[in-house]
């Protein structure tokens, strides 16, 4: 499956499922639901953009800054207090810490082939959706559940076509994923303990590359999976252990 596919194929159904859960979004967006909508159309666009032309490093990474700047921004823009000097280094510190992120998964997908990295993202959002419903917020929980839809499918095409590529869809997976992390975070009750073990699960699939791990066959796949499942676990570990169940 080309890159672009992917892309095209995870945007327009993230798009599909936000309009199911909020509507039409307004424009301009107002609150951080809607603006994640453009967000992601944004990142679709990018993701197309990237597997059609092969841009020079310099211009694709001049691109994802502006993209994740703006990401990080608009959703924190409302929570800001414009009149401190502190206001501008919470989202330059959160917009390296993405690029962080983006650049870790984008290499990750590179190297990892098969159903096994789609799994491991999507063992994460299993664990981010009702970390986030719990944390108070049942539309940003669907939305996660959305995106988990989406990388069932992809999970299952990748078992189908071994040599399918996320490539395309790994901005929109970023900026959708640490979107909802930073919604979580400022606009429910996630608590910044659990925002943070979230935000290192993709990442942490990293260690199915580990040298020793790759001497044999089967293991690379077992680790990615298990290695990002362990800190989203404790992300909902933690938020269950905080929260009133009866509430809900």
């Amino acid at each position: 499956m080309p890159g672009w596919v992917s892309a095209l194929a995870l945007g327009v159904g993230l798009l599909a499922g936000h309009i199911a859960i909020y509507g039409i979004p307004q424009y301009p967006p107002r609150e951080p639901g809607p603006r994640l909508f453009y967000l992601i159309a944004a990142a679709s666009v990018l993701g197309l953009l990237e597997t059609a032309w092969r841009a020079p490093l310099a211009m694709r990474w001049g691109m994802r800054v502006a993209l994740t700047g703006t990401t990080v921004w608009l959703l924190l823009r409302p929570v800001m207090d414009l009149d401190s000097t502190r206001a501008m280094v919470w989202p330059l510190a959160l917009t390296v810490a993405l690029l962080g992120a983006w650049w870790s998964i984008d290499a990750l997908v590179a190297r990892a082939q098969g159903p096994s990295l789609p799994l491991a993202l999507l063992v994460t959002l299993a664990c981010a959706a009702p970390t986030l419903l719990l944390s108070g917020s049942v539309r940003f929980a669907q939305l996660g559940g959305a995106l988990a839809t989406a990388l069932v499918v992809f999970a299952f095409a990748a078992w189908l076509w071994p040599e399918m590529t996320l490539t395309g869809a790994t901005a929109v997976f970023v900026i959708a994923y640490y979107g909802l992390i930073l919604c979580g975070r400022f606009y429910a009750y996630l608590p910044t303990s659990s925002s943070l073990l979230l935000a290192v699960a993709p990442p942490a699939a990293w260690a199915g590359e580990l040298r020793w791990v790759r001497r044999a066959a089967w293991a690379p796949p077992l680790v990615r999976v298990l290695a990002a499942a362990i800190p989203a676990a404790a992300a909902l570990v933690i938020v269950l252990r905080e929260s009133d169940l009866s509430a809900y």
